[in-house]
């Protein structure tokens, strides 16, 4: 769900981008591919990868002048708790505020439904995960006559979650058929919002979250110009810049990945997720420096990396328990291979996501 955490409802994309790589059993813990998204997405991505935003109830008679984190111009109408909820999650990578302010957001806003449903998938509440994926459509079905933009595209969110939600619950053998099903409903509705305003910012966070999860997973894609479109197009910017940065961290473009995400924290400077992204990045190019004849460089890289985690770390306690327990094992992971030391990193995680610490 990496722009609404609703496109990282999907089991095997939800890591991409809205939150690090989380196994699906519970109790067990996550391996080390990702971070900061996070299900986003856009989880929900919008997702996934997200990966994907989080949105005082206001009077059902009288609607709210718009507040669209999205358009600067001709502005659509979403309503104030939502955006409050959006910067809350996306700009400020704050999840805990996002998820107060969701639970008193405009029942009417098939956003906020949406951006609920990524902490229900993170929690495996498939039980919520369902009710708010049905709200999320009947939501977007009401705004069929006011905003019929809108309405296609929460209608393929919510058809993107329902996929996730089967394949999360359901065997393979069952589920892959279904899903198929929905991907369809969710391209009929992404080209029917395309055929209204393919130029539409909103439209082109979602989609480009959407195209970048596909492009770096698949061989023959082109990345580049699902990055070039969302440049274009999409916004707010910080979303557009922590997209490409994902995007080219996937890619092991790494150069490019920091660029990205050194843009992005220029913007939103105190979002933990995109230290907890940079971190990440730098890692990478780390592993990919020889450990024989780039001894210096590879050191200093690591170093980087791991003030990167320091500084993620430093605000953990906004970030989801799942979030949170990634973030401090791939700490420990990166002190250790800095350091040339092999801990029981489950163990320090779990230690210093202790209250008292």
């Amino acid at each position: 769900m990496r722009l609404l955490l609703s496109m990282a409802v999907l089991p095997q994309l939800k890591s991409r981008f809205v939150s690090p790589n989380v196994t699906r059993r519970t109790g067990q813990w996550p391996n080390t591919t990702l971070g900061g998204i996070s299900l986003s997405v856009l989880a929900g991505t919008v997702v996934g990868t997200v990966a994907i935003a989080t949105l005082s109830t206001l009077s059902t008679a009288l609607p709210s002048l718009a507040a669209d984190p999205f358009r600067t111009e001709n502005p659509h109408t979403i309503d104030d708790q939502t955006e409050q909820a959006f910067n809350a999650m996306f700009r400020d990578g704050d999840y805990v505020e996002a998820q107060t302010l969701l639970e008193t957001a405009d029942p009417g806003e098939p956003l906020a439904h949406a951006m609920s449903a990524a902490f229900s998938y993170l929690d495996e509440d498939w039980d919520t995960l369902k009710t708010q994926y049905e709200k999320t459509l009947q939501a977007a079905a009401q705004l069929e006559a006011s905003d019929p933009l809108r309405s296609h595209l929460y209608r393929a969110v919510g058809y993107f979650m329902e996929g996730g939600y089967i394949f999360s619950t359901e065997s393979t053998i069952t589920a892959i058929p279904k899903v198929l099903n929905k991907l369809s409903q969710v391209l009929n509705n992404v080209r029917a919002a395309q055929a209204i305003d393919d130029t539409d910012p909103e439209l082109n966070l979602v989609k480009g979250y959407m195209d970048l999860l596909i492009s770096v997973n698949l061989p023959s894609s082109d990345p580049e110009t699902a990055i070039a479109r969302m440049e274009a197009y999409a916004a707010p910017d910080y979303l557009v810049r922590r997209g490409v940065a994902i995007a080219y961290r996937d890619l092991k473009q790494h150069d490019d990945a920091l660029e990205n995400v050194d843009e992005a924290i220029e913007i939103t400077p105190n979002n933990p997720d995109l230290y907890y992204l940079r971190a990440q990045i730098l890692r990478n190019k780390a592993e990919d420096l020889d450990e024989a004849t780039q001894v210096d460089e590879r050191a200093e890289v690591l170093q980087a990396s791991v003030r990167s985690f320091n500084r993620a770390f430093r605000n953990h306690e906004q970030m989801p328990p799942q979030l949170a327990k990634a973030l401090a094992y791939e700490r420990c992971r990166a002190q250790d291979r800095l350091r040339g030391r092999d801990r029981n990193c489950r163990n320090v995680a779990t230690e210093a996501l202790q209250p008292d610490n």
